[in-house]
């Protein structure tokens, strides 16, 4: 079996990302030896649509630069006519609904085309109808430690979280629960509607986001945990590319992307709620 070294967007990092490629050796079982095409792309409401273009590398050796340059990317709302994507710099893959032609919105369906010039890439996805809520996140004060770092102090107050939630198809659909990007306990999927930390470290002006992300965002969570990156709540083109660096899973076993590629083509919806302090 071939090897393959999948650096996911790796050419952005010389451009974007300096120093942060994270490369892993898969077997290579999806073609005669040609890279592939890798594209990934997460909807949201109140976001432009923005769509990355890439390739697999050929035993650790990046792809020619810039990736597909006569590539053209199309997204269609379910039933709508379909709007071609602005490539936003020369140098990059990275397009974008810059006309904001496209209103993501919950319960909608959308398709995705991508022309390489040897490949015809689709994919569909769907949001979820109704958001995961917070309905209430109090924070019991109980000590507060004071920390030394060299000649400086640094105090931090210790106390209970007690989160209570409103979860839509609970036992369907997973949820995440998020503190300004990063997971609040060990655990990235929410386990029942009421989640507790007994030993939990507040801060002030303090705030919680709830995701909802459809199946395939889903699996990609469960695939590579990478709830510690700061790519949901803050989504941008650079986030992005965060996110498709640190999946190391097994593809294609979680893509969705159809006709000779791999990728992501997924979607959420979140929510936010400030945390009461006691």
């Amino acid at each position: 079996m071939r090897k393959l070294f999948i650096g996911l967007l790796a050419v952005w990092a010389v451009c974007v990302v300096p120093g942060c490629v994270r490369e892993r050796t898969e077997d290579f079982p999806w073609s005669d030896g040609e890279p592939l095409p890798v594209v990934f792309s997460i909807l949201t409401p109140g976001v432009p649509a923005q769509v990355a273009l890439s390739e697999t590398l050929q035993n650790g050796v990046p792809p020619a630069w810039p990736v597909y340059p006569q590539a053209e990317v199309y997204m269609a709302p379910d039933g709508g006519d379909w709007v071609k994507l602005a490539r936003l710099y020369p140098d990059t893959a990275l397009y974008a609904d810059t006309l904001r032609a496209l209103n993501i919105a919950p319960g909608m369906s959308y398709r995705l085309r991508v022309e390489t010039g040897r490949h015809t890439l689709t994919a569909e996805t769907t949001l979820p109808d109704r958001p995961g809520r917070i309905k209430r996140a109090v924070f019991a004060r109980y000590r507060t430690d004071t920390v030394y770092m060299g000649d400086s102090a640094y105090t931090n107050t210790i106390g209970s979280l007690r989160v209570e939630m409103e979860l839509p198809d609970y036992g369907q659909r997973k949820y995440i629960l998020y503190r300004n990007g990063y997971s609040p306990g060990d655990e990235l999927f929410i386990g029942s509607p009421v989640y507790t930390d007994p030993a939990w470290l507040g801060r002030e002006n303090d705030s919680l986001q709830i995701i909802s992300p459809d199946p395939w965002l889903t699996r990609y969570y469960q695939a590579d945990h990478i709830a510690d990156l700061i790519v949901l709540p803050s989504y941008t083109g650079i986030h992005l590319v965060d996110a498709i660096m640190s999946f190391s899973g097994s593809l294609p076993s979680y893509s969705n992307i159809r006709n000779g590629g791999i990728g992501l083509f997924g979607s959420y919806l979140i929510e936010s709620k400030e945390v009461e302090c006691k």
